[in-house]
């Protein structure tokens, strides 16, 4: 087990404290699916609809957060969505893209270690924590939608991918 450098105990669950803080203040849907996992659903400013995971594991004292991104890739591209991916999680700030092995879906993948967050300021970091996502999930969204059309060539999507852009639609 891992010491905490806080005076948390171990029995605490953060993610009672971020579900009371989201139906508190924000305006997202949490569904809270058992003791150590809940899923909040998040609108974006493009108006697209992410789901978030959050599962809490006590052992390593840490909530890992997952999105899928509602996005089917075509078998026969794997390779080439292999690649992208390659040069989206380049372009990434914090986490990474992986593609889901069931439905060949990007996922966004990131962790929290919560031992080095106060509980005063852990439901804040981790709501902080799923906008931070969402604004990495809306910045390749248009990669992977374009990735998905087989009649897009993978140059222009890797042009795409690296285009940078200013300001906001």
């Amino acid at each position: 087990m891992i010491t905490m450098p806080f005076d948390i105990a171990m029995d605490e669950n953060p993610l009672d404290a971020i579900e009371e803080h989201v139906q508190m203040n924000l305006d997202w849907h949490v569904t809270r699916i058992n003791e150590h996992v809940m899923f909040v659903e998040v609108e974006a400013q493009s108006c697209r609809k992410y789901m978030v995971y959050l599962k809490w594991d006590e052992q390593t004292a840490s909530i890992s957060m997952e999105t899928v991104i509602n996005i089917h890739m075509h078998p026969q591209i794997l390779t080439q969505a292999h690649e992208i991916l390659a040069e989206v999680n380049a372009n990434t700030w914090i986490g990474h893209f992986t593609l889901s092995e069931e439905k060949n879906q990007p996922v966004y993948r990131y962790t929290i270690l919560t031992q080095f967050v106060p509980p005063h300021f852990m439901a804040d970091y981790a709501c902080d924590t799923v906008n931070g996502i969402m604004a990495e999930c809306e910045k390749f969204n248009t990669t992977f939608e374009m990735l998905a059309n087989e009649d897009t060539s993978i140059r222009d999507v890797l042009n795409v991918t690296l285009m940078k852009t200013a300001g906001q639609a």
